[in-house]
């Protein structure tokens, strides 16, 4: 360490925040810290070493923990440079691992910082040395360009480019129009355009974050896999993290609503017969396209972490969470659950806009919020930081009856107790249109929503 370094330059406490919070969950933190700090940008020779082993023994496919990599430190005669202590100091430091992209943010803005000094420092040497100015110039452009590069502002959008980059912007949706593009759009006339018992709902803008909320039981799920199965029928790749239904059970409700079969006659006798075979056919030209992903007992890191790397992989166009509020919560001294919910409401927002896609977000009402007859987003369980996010807004509102439904014919259709199948959609907020309420039939054998006009059919 060079003693001439000022304290303004580097973060002792975020470097150690940034090694602890690894050792504490690799899997989760590794992949979101690495894109951000190299084993240059710490300051701190024990933090470099430790990082530089970690990001080793990750793309050697071991496991990262506190033992092994205090094994392998052993191993290659580093330990003494490191210390003893280090390791179980370093987890102390790290408040919360999910700050530790903020913290990996300090450290590489603290890196930066010493690099531009370094290049200021170089210029006057070379101007004693007689560099012409224009070389020396552009040599130290090329410096602070590469200085910058990984972490460039790309939120900035300078004023000299703003009307250029609108003109491509028209370009593109003139192309997109001609070649009729898909959009994100909801699969429901009802919520598609505007007009009487219709509320026209935007197509999903990248970087935005909806949700539907509603009380238990009243369909969000399978309101959710209407739009996730439609956007992957339109060409879209959908990643559907679920942390209560699992794989198996996802799929027997995916097959009930395109084949008809009950759940029932699936789970008990394994139904392979004319109509699933055909539902089968009709599902292989999107099928592809949506991935399911059972995240029981993860914290909302953790899957937008996955989530990120399946942006990577290039099979993820939009995301769905079922639903916000499962997630484990990573609790820290002297913050309750209302701020670790808000906290996660922002991730799943910043994730969005920094990875430029739309995500669907599933939420439950509260206990006031399920009583009242008009629902609103206000109403969402635990913090209102999920309807503070998001761009839009939906509610799902399937009263209990008090009394059978019949139809004309007399036949019984839905007992007192039930939740009625009329279920009231309201877009509650839009930030980008308009608000309003309309009506869907929820089919509950089907476990799917679907318009009135087409209530027969599928």
């Amino acid at each position: 360490m060079n003693a001439d370094i000022p304290a303004e330059l580097y973060s002792t406490e975020a470097e150690e925040s940034v090694i602890g919070s690894i050792l504490i969950d690799a899997a989760t933190v590794l992949p979101l810290v690495s894109g951000v700090v190299t084993p240059a940008d710490f300051y701190l020779e024990r933090c470099r070493i430790v990082y530089e082993l970690m990001l080793a023994m990750q793309a050697a496919g071991q496991a990262i923990d506190v033992l092994t990599v205090r094994d392998r430190l052993e191993k290659t005669g580093q330990l003494k440079v490191v210390g003893q202590a280090t390791l179980a100091h370093v987890m102390g430091c790290a408040p919360s691992v999910m700050y530790a992209d903020h913290y990996a943010g300090i450290v590489r803005t603290d890196a930066q910082k010493r690099s531009i000094i370094d290049t200021a420092g170089d210029m006057v040497r070379d101007v004693y040395q007689g560099v012409p100015p224009v070389d020396l110039a552009a040599q130290a452009i090329r410096q602070l360009e590469s200085t910058v590069a990984s972490t460039a502002d790309s939120g900035l959008l300078l004023g000299c480019d703003t009307i250029n980059a609108y003109a491509q912007w028209q370009f593109d949706r003139q192309v997109d129009a001609h070649e009729n593009t898909p959009k994100m759009r909801m699969p429901w006339p009802e919520l598609q355009t505007r007009g009487p018992q219709r509320i026209a709902v935007r197509p999903r803008r990248p970087g935005t974050m909806a949700t539907v909320a509603a009380p238990s039981s009243a369909g969000k799920t399978a309101f959710a896999e209407g739009i996730a199965e439609h956007w992957a029928a339109s060409g879209f790749q959908v990643a559907f993290f679920h942390f209560e239904l699992n794989h198996q059970f996802m799929l027997d409700r995916r097959m009930a609503r395109w084949s008809g079969v009950p759940i029932d006659e699936l789970e008990a006798q394994g139904v392979i017969d004319e109509r699933t075979l055909d539902a089968e056919r009709r599902m292989q030209p999107w099928a592809d396209n949506l991935h399911y992903v059972h995240c029981s007992g993860w914290t909302m890191a953790q899957v937008l972490a996955r989530a990120g790397t399946y942006r990577r992989r290039a099979i993820l166009d939009a995301l769905v969470i079922d639903y916000f509020g499962k997630q484990r919560l990573q609790w820290r001294a002297s913050v309750n659950k209302t701020i670790l919910l808000g906290d996660d409401a922002e991730a799943i927002k910043v994730f969005c806009e920094r990875e430029g896609v739309p995500a669907l977000v599933l939420a439950q009402l509260s206990k006031e919020g399920k009583n009242a007859t008009r629902k609103s987003g206000d109403d969402i369980r635990d913090t209102g930081e999920v309807e503070d996010k998001s761009n839009l807004v939906i509610t799902i509102n399937r009263p209990i009856l008090n009394e059978p439904l019949m139809l004309d014919s007399g036949r019984l259709i839905i007992e007192p107790g039930k939740r009625t199948p009329i279920a009231t959609i309201r877009v509650d907020k839009q930030t980008d249109g308009d608000v309003g309420d309309t009506s869907l039939y929820f089919d509950g054998p089907r476990f799917m929503f679907r318009s009135l006009a087409k209530e027969g059919g599928a």
